[in-house]
């Protein structure tokens, strides 16, 4: 089997309710000085706040199992031997169930939260890669998915100051045909 792949852009996702925040959404640019300069988006996910992002589609044709995330984060500034936790919840729904789905709830009718703990680089902006698997019962191709994302700083084990920045995407890598 192979591994297929779905880019989650940052710039696609949307908040949650008003139950956790919205991480702020920005760009960031190189400071080097050559031109053009480098640019991406990130999402900055707070150190004392609980905030997600919600991502939703169809898996593809060829999906037929796994689910794992995958994504990059840094923090703009020093934090030696410090961790950070980030998660994700995910459900999916096959067309044509007779499921409400402004109903449906990930964390606790879906996957449920699925952590990882990152150990965050010692030196200000380097890059670490972090990712969480979920499993995906009784998922098929062509369902329909729903996928919540943020970090969980209420977790005795994220200890890292200020805003873990996820950059670019989420990559979310699943077995095909």
């Amino acid at each position: 089997m192979a591994t297929g792949i779905m880019i989650l852009p940052i710039g696609a996702s949307l908040p949650t309710d008003g139950s956790s925040g919205w991480p702020a959404i920005s760009i960031l640019t190189s400071s080097d000085a050559d031109t053009p300069k480098a640019r991406c988006f990130i999402a900055g996910f707070d150190a004392t706040t609980a905030e997600s992002l919600c991502f939703g589609g169809n898996l593809p044709a060829n999906f037929v199992s796994g689910c794992t995330i995958r994504g990059n984060l840094y923090f703009g500034g020093a934090q030696d031997s410090k961790y950070c936790v980030m998660r994700a919840a995910a459900i999916v729904v096959s067309p044509g169930d007779a499921i409400d789905v402004m109903g449906l709830d990930p964390v606790n009718i879906g996957t449920g939260w699925q952590s990882t703990t990152v150990a965050v680089a010692g030196t200000a902006g380097y890059v670490d890669t972090f990712e969480i698997t979920l499993t995906l019962s009784g998922a098929a191709a062509g369902d329909v998915f729903f996928l919540i994302f943020g970090r969980n700083p209420a977790d005795g084990s994220d200890d890292a100051g200020g805003d873990a920045n996820v950059m670019n995407e989420l990559h979310l890598e699943f077995e095909t045909a």
